[in-house]
């Protein structure tokens, strides 16, 4: 998890053959297309599944969006222990649970939008300038910006 270090991540174990996971997926690649660019990332974690059932599961349901990962040693299933398919995890950017659903949920709902937005709005890492360009008046009709 270390690559996610300072975003907001929903972890989702699922499966290809779990049916509500598969309703789900289609959610989870509309909020990895919508956030990303806030430091959201949605980490699916195919628990008992092999690569190639995972990557045609993937491509025929044209979720463009999602980066699947596959639990092949079993250390995130055996980390998270799920009592039931599909149980996600939304993770603070301090690497904190701060919510888990297990079982079908609805990702979309005013409240985990809510939830997931809010996080979004949380210490998010300041906006720095690109190296060569400096503030010169904040009141300037281009923004005060110099290059």
């Amino acid at each position: 998890m270390a690559q996610f270090k300072g975003k907001v991540v929903l972890l989702n174990l699922w499966a290809t053959w779990c049916k509500p996971c598969q309703i789900e997926m289609p959610a989870f690649n509309f909020l990895q297309k919508r956030y990303k660019q806030g430091g959201f990332e949605v980490v699916a974690v195919a628990i008992n599944d092999t690569p190639e059932k995972v990557s045609a599961f993937i491509q025929q349901n044209r979720l463009d969006y999602i980066t699947p990962y596959v639990d092949s040693h079993q250390m995130v299933g055996r980390a998270f222990a799920p009592k039931a398919m599909p149980t996600s995890y939304l993770i603070n950017r301090k690497g904190e649970v701060i919510a888990g659903k297990a079982g079908l949920s609805d990702w979309l709902s005013a409240e985990m939008m809510n939830l997931i937005e809010g996080e979004l709005r949380k210490a998010q890492a300041p906006f720095e300038l690109p190296k060569g360009m400096q503030v010169i008046d904040r009141n300037d009709i281009h923004g005060g910006i110099r290059f």
